[in-house]
């Protein structure tokens, strides 16, 4: 595991102030984006190198000490401190283990139940920027787990986009570019096919429940009807249903109620 440290933004995680301290081993970037996630829950009052490299130093605002610090400190001692099942911890602390799969552990898991599925989606994109795969990886299988949703951190999903019920049954390409304000319905897949390039919706497309995208670019401004296979290209402003899905109307007036969530989120 690195012990590098990697500032990571998260502003799209809600916070509280809390006076219910924990601390967190490893000066590693896993450490400081636990910290933050679990900031809306848990004040950090001290992160522990056990390696003495950044003690006296600062991780996410956190005082970082040494093990015998922590140890001769009651304050430091009596708190439940967070550890990667891997890293190594000193004897006489309260160490609750984790790993970084299935949710990590109880209070982590917790927090992360608190989230929705595109706020965990934006921070997996965050941390596979941020070139910590790693971490990227650990929200993208909570999602799998917690949503039952198929959705990786490479896939690029615009502003207001949402998944109905969470997401449940739908699977998104690796490679996908989904614009602004679309809404996915449940059991819904967007993927692709040999010699066929990786899907890319527009911005304001409605996906109904049960809907397959498996070829072509989807426009702007569309309606894809529930359990419809998207085979080829389809162009701005109209609706499309069946199998193959086929263009059925193009005065979009009536169904401009279908994008309506879209301004009012």
């Amino acid at each position: 595991m690195s012990e590098a440290v990697a500032p990571q933004s998260f502003a799209e995680v809600p916070r509280r102030e809390s006076s219910q301290a924990i601390g967190l081993v490893g000066c590693w970037s896993g450490s400081e984006v636990l910290a933050r996630l679990l900031s809306r829950t848990y004040r950090t009052a001290a992160i522990l190198d056990m390696s003495g490299a950044h003690v006296s130093g600062t991780l996410f605002r956190s005082p970082v000490v040494s093990a015998e610090q922590a140890l001769a400190d009651p304050e430091l001692r009596s708190l439940p401190w967070l550890a990667h099942r891997d890293h190594a911890v000193p004897d006489g602390l309260a160490v609750e283990t984790y790993v970084l799969a299935g949710g990590g552990n109880a209070r982590i898991r917790e927090r992360l139940s608190e989230l929705d599925i595109m706020t965990v989606h934006r921070l997996a994109r965050q941390q596979l920027l941020a070139g910590n795969a790693e971490m990227a990886d650990f929200f993208t299988t909570w999602i799998h787990e917690r949503f039952n949703c198929y959705l990786p951190a490479t896939a690029e999903l615009g502003e207001g986009t949402t998944f109905a019920y969470g997401g449940v049954g739908c699977v998104i390409h690796a490679r996908a570019k989904i614009g602004r304000d679309v809404k996915i319905g449940q059991n819904v897949t967007i993927g692709g096919r040999v010699r066929v390039g990786p899907p890319v919706i527009g911005d304001r497309v409605h996906i109904a429940a049960g809907a397959r995208c498996v070829g072509g670019t989807i426009g702007s401004n569309v309606v894809v009807g529930a359990n419809a296979v998207v085979t080829r290209d389809v162009p701005d402003n109209c609706v499309v249903a069946g199998v193959p899905a086929r263009i059925i109307r193009t005065d979009m007036a009536r169904y401009e109620g279908y994008f309506r969530h879209a301004s009012q989120d």
